[in-house]
């Protein structure tokens, strides 16, 4: 019994847990003498620090004397994930491009790879920008790439233990 209780316990903080974006850095380019503050991304982004550059750390707040403050040329990869696409969602803006949506089913869901906009769903307006097409609040996700796969494993999890207790 009593591990059936630490496994609700761990569940429900899991189940509502929400990433928390990198702690802000500053980089720096010795070679240039030059600084820039940086940050690495969140749950749905990942950042990179460019090739010639180098973290101070994330205790580190001012550029050092003598350098020159720029902004880092940084490239940063955004993640195609439901929750990233999810209007109203705690981080940056997800990878939304292939995202449909249907309003009759109140749903979205992203497209297979060489998939056609089915009947009834439709896809980004040509004119929207990428950080501008999520999913609507209080629309559910269809298909794999919604949470009901961790929805089922915590579910086989609590059984497992509650099993054997």
């Amino acid at each position: 019994m009593r591990n059936a209780i630490i496994l609700t316990i761990v569940l429900i903080f899991v189940g509502t847990a929400s990433a928390a974006p990198a702690a802000p850095e500053v980089i720096v380019n010795n070679a240039t003498m030059e600084c820039s503050h940086f940050m690495a991304g969140d749950e749905c982004m990942d950042c990179e620090i460019p090739p010639g550059w180098v973290s101070l750390g994330y205790n580190t707040w001012e550029c050092p004397a003598d350098y020159r403050e720029v902004t880092a040329n940084v490239t940063c990869s955004r993640f195609k994930i439901d929750r990233c696409c999810t209007e109203g969602h705690s981080g940056a803006p997800g990878e939304c491009e292939g995202m449909i949506i249907n309003e009759l089913t109140r749903q979205c869901r992203f497209l297979n790879e060489n998939e056609a906009v089915p009947a009834g769903w439709r896809g980004k307006p040509p004119a929207t920008p990428n950080n501008a097409w999520t999913c609507p609040e209080g629309y559910t996700w269809s298909g794999e790439n919604g949470c009901l796969g961790a929805f089922l494993l915590s579910a086989v999890l609590w059984g497992a233990f509650f099993w054997k207790t």
